[in-house]
């Protein structure tokens, strides 16, 4: 049987085909890989813009909560407490009378610097002869003064400790989880401290700045955003496990190297063992040791 012979056409027109189909998947690879590259480079600069825009806010919350505690230390505004202080000590005022007393004077003078939103949740005095509690909230009565005794955990501060100095700091309580910013009762008048006031801060409002499940938010359906403690516990709320705050262990990579000061963006496992693509660093708060992953 006579076999067909490949024509020189027929050859010319496989090569070029197989020429065709070669160039298109290499095309084809490039133009993928070039998109997908793009798309994680965009995805780490979208990821990076909302953990600086949450960065700041969160050091902005912290610097106007600094300014209202810089107003109410002042000592004008706690010197008929710390003046009365005495009389209630010897018995000359009944604890109701001297509990009603600060409350008039939180009011007349305090309150004000606080505005409609309260951000704390307590403010602890303590002097040489006084420790007392307020406990803040929208409307106070004399059932939120206390007085606790001085061996109380929140009143182990030697007031000899602390030198003059009109500096507000931070105190971060990792076994209660509380932070408080801590700020010397000054007297401008003379040069010597009269006592201590710590505010507790309240929390809620730094996990609405980090949780926000609006899709519009610049992470979509499935991005987070949450700050995690020096002692690796998550201090806001997770978008995917609920009663997440201060109970999750967040111990990754990205926690890591954000608390050896480094900030970057990578893909890397998070605390649901799942990998992602994220962005890292740390928060510029002195006094305060925390990280902040998107």
């Amino acid at each position: 049987m006579k076999r067909s012979k490949t024509t020189l056409v027929q050859k010319l027109f496989g090569y070029y085909f197989a020429l065709s189909l070669v160039t298109i998947i290499i095309l084809s690879l490039y133009s993928y890989f070039t998109s997908k590259n793009a798309l994680i480079s965009r995805t780490y600069d979208q990821l990076t813009s909302v953990k600086f825009e949450k960065e700041r806010n969160i050091e902005n919350y912290f610097l106007e909560r600094m300014d209202e505690v810089n107003q109410i230390c002042l000592y004008e505004n706690w010197e008929g407490i710390i003046k009365n202080t005495p009389l209630y000590k010897t018995n000359k005022m009944f604890e109701e009378d001297y509990k009603s007393f600060i409350l008039s004077e939180y009011e007349e003078k305090i309150a004000k610097y606080l505005g409609e939103k309260i951000n704390f949740k307590n403010i602890i005095i303590q002097t040489d002869s006084l420790q007392c509690i307020i406990q803040l909230k929208s409307k106070i009565t004399t059932n939120d003064i206390s007085f606790p005794v001085k061996n109380d955990t929140l009143f182990n501060y030697d007031l000899k400790e602390f030198n003059y100095s009109n500096r507000i700091t931070m105190v971060e309580d990792l076994i209660n989880k509380k932070i408080y910013l801590r700020a010397n009762l000054r007297n401008n008048s003379i040069t010597r401290k009269e006592g201590l006031i710590l505010f507790e801060m309240e929390m809620t409002s730094i996990n609405s700045i980090m949780f926000n499940t609006n899709v519009l938010n610049g992470l979509g359906k499935t991005g987070e955003a949450y700050a995690v403690g020096s002692d690796r516990i998550m201090l806001t709320s997770s978008r995917f496990k609920s009663n997440s705050i201060n109970k999750q262990l967040v111990k990754t990579l990205a926690v890591d190297k954000a608390f050896h000061n480094l900030t970057g963006t990578g893909k890397y496992k998070d605390y649901r063992d799942i990998t992602v693509l994220g962005s890292y660093g740390k928060i510029n708060i002195p006094g305060l040791n925390w990280v902040i992953l998107v």
